[in-house]
C-alpha cells in the first residue's frame, strides 16, 4: 500500500464519520424541536387547569391556602374511612374464619354490600 492509498482511505473515514456526526446533530435537533413542543403543550395544559382552579376558587370564595386546608382535612377523613374499613374487613375475615364461612357469606349474613 503506498501514501496516496493510505490517505485516501483515512479521508474517506473522515467523511463518514463527518456525516454520521450531521446525521446524528439532525436527529438531536429533531429530538429537541419534538420535546420543546411537548413542553409546550404542557405548559399550555398547566395554564389551563390554572385557570379553571382559580375559577372554581373565585366561584366558591376560598383562598388557594383555603382550598388546600379544605382538600387536607377530606383526605385525612379518608385515610381514617379507610383505617377503619380495613379493620372491619380484618374482622369480618376473623368471624369467617371462626364460623368455617367465606368472608363474603360473612358480608351477606350482615348485609353488608361487597362492593364497600
Amino acid at each position: 500500500m503506498d501514501a496516496s492509498t493510505c490517505h485516501f482511505g483515512d479521508s474517506i473515514s473522515a467523511e463518514i464519520s463527518f456525516m454520521d456526526k450531521v446525521e446524528s446533530d439532525k436527529q438531536d435537533d429533531e429530538r429537541r424541536k419534538e420535546l420543546e413542543a411537548a413542553i409546550d403543550a404542557l405548559k399550555q395544559e398547566l395554564a389551563r387547569h390554572i385557570r379553571g382552579r382559580d375559577d372554581l376558587l373565585e366561584r366558591s370564595g376560598l383562598s388557594v391556602e383555603q382550598a388546600r386546608q379544605e382538600t387536607d382535612k377530606h383526605i385525612d377523613r379518608l385515610h381514617r374511612y379507610n383505617d377503619i374499613k380495613d379493620v372491619g374487613q380484618v374482622l369480618f375475615g376473623k368471624l369467617a374464619e371462626l364460623h368455617g364461612k367465606t368472608v363474603k357469606e360473612m358480608y351477606e349474613k350482615y348485609g353488608v354490600d361487597t362492593s364497600d
